[in-house]
């Protein structure tokens, strides 16, 4: 119950990030980019707090599958635009996806991160990178299940990673990455700065 309502808080803090811009992205095109990135993690956080909520009741063999998810989107493409709605929410996990593997690289999370160890540098690198496949896999689904109309295209965070059993090396380094993430969030949690909120606009007041 606690890494639910943990999954949900962070979900509620990236959606803050999206719409009101939180951590100053900005409204030009990159800023759009990452804030419409902030999005869609904050829709696979959702789903995250889901299946950990589903868990926690004891429906351990639903909280294992990805059925509940197909489910979903299946009835989500009986609605007017559905398909538009779910291809929407595709795009903007692949553009989430972009954006780990840019933070992989450039290692832009540590701004926000104040007097954090040295080696939290790497452990995030891998960390992100590992988001980012994953991220990938399932934002790539959701453009499929689009695309054919068919909800049981849709991969959520067990499928993903079960995809990629066949190559082993890439299956162990993702595994791991995931692992990484965690360990980084832990750290995170003690260090990472977080805005104040200007209480008229949602705009946070960097100190």
């Amino acid at each position: 119950y606690l890494a639910a309502l943990g999954l949900l808080a962070y979900a509620i803090f990236k959606l803050c990030c999206a719409l009101g811009d939180v951590e100053h992205h900005g409204s030009d095109a990159k800023g759009l980019a990452m804030r419409i990135g902030d999005g869609g993690s904050a829709i696979a956080h959702m789903l995250l707090a889901w299946t950990a909520l589903q868990f926690a009741q004891g429906d351990k063999q639903r909280a294992g599958s990805d059925d509940a998810g197909q489910q979903a989107a299946s009835s989500v493409l009986t609605w007017d635009l559905g398909n538009f709605l779910i291809g929407v929410i595709g795009i903007a996990l692949i553009i989430g996806a972009a954006l780990q593997a840019r933070n992989a690289v450039s290692a832009h999370f540590m701004r926000l991160v104040s007097g954090a160890p040295e080696p939290v540098l790497w452990i995030g690198r891998a960390g992100h990178a590992a988001r980012a496949v994953v991220f990938l896999l399932i934002g790539w689904s959701l453009v499929r299940s689009a695309w054919f109309e068919n909800g049981k295209e849709v991969k959520g965070l067990g499928d993903a990673l079960m995809s990629l059993r066949d190559n082993g090396t890439l299956y162990t380094l993702v595994a791991i990455g995931l692992l990484l993430f965690g360990v980084f969030s832990l750290i995170v949690a003690r260090y990472r700065t977080i805005p104040d909120f200007d209480s008229s606009s949602l705009k946070p007041a960097l100190h």
